[in-house]
């Protein structure tokens, strides 16, 4: 899962909230019983125009690992907002026209 994030970023609050994260993921009965590997962060993947790309992984047993996916996306999204830290956009290309 990537994270696109402002480069002024504290990349090790990011770091916790990804781990309390996926401590409360762990904690749900619902979601827990197809965990193998609770929600983390990878660290920074790379750096894209301005912006960090963090990178944060889990493993679920297969037909399961969309719910768990969007329970953690919905979780990272409300902890971001409430630690003032601002996700960005994905860049855009536009091709210039040649002449």
């Amino acid at each position: 899962m990537l994270f696109r994030a402002a480069l002024d970023t504290d990349v090790e609050a990011v770091r916790k909230l990804f781990k309390k994260i996926g401590l409360e993921v762990a904690d749900d009965p619902e979601l827990n019983v197809d965990l193998i590997e609770p929600f983390k962060s990878q660290g920074i993947a790379a750096l894209e125009e301005g912006t960090l790309v963090i990178r944060g992984k889990y493993k679920a047993r297969a037909g399961r690992q969309f719910q768990i996916r969007k329970a953690i996306l919905s979780k990272v999204r409300i902890a971001l907002a409430e630690n003032n830290i601002k996700l960005v956009p994905k860049p855009l290309h536009v091709p210039q026209m040649g002449g």
